[in-house]
């Protein structure tokens, strides 16, 4: 009777610890899941910064280029210089 009563205690135990143990698995595996997930969407924002900073990088460019656009024409006013084509300036007395 005891020896019966002494395997049953032992079987619940490994019972409560099996079940522990798979509880605990799958709050691991859960955890591991969302970190992955996360990760999947902080490289996808993180790609999108890249994406939005080379947009900024070539209006940056481009505004630039047009300030000195806008600065070369001022400068060609001031030295009376008359364009002929697009690019072309003769000197004009």
């Amino acid at each position: 009777m005891k020896k019966h009563k002494k395997e049953n205690n032992v079987r619940r135990i490994y019972i409560i610890t099996s079940i522990f143990l798979a509880i605990a698995v799958l709050f691991y595996l859960r955890q591991q899941y969302i970190i992955i997930k996360l990760q999947k969407e902080i490289n996808n924002l993180y790609e999108q910064l890249l994406v939005e900073r080379n947009r900024n990088k070539e209006l940056v460019l481009t505004f630039q280029a047009l300030i000195s656009t806008q600065r070369l024409q001022d400068y060609a006013k001031k030295l009376n210089f008359v364009p002929v084509k697009q690019n072309d300036y003769i000197f004009v007395k």
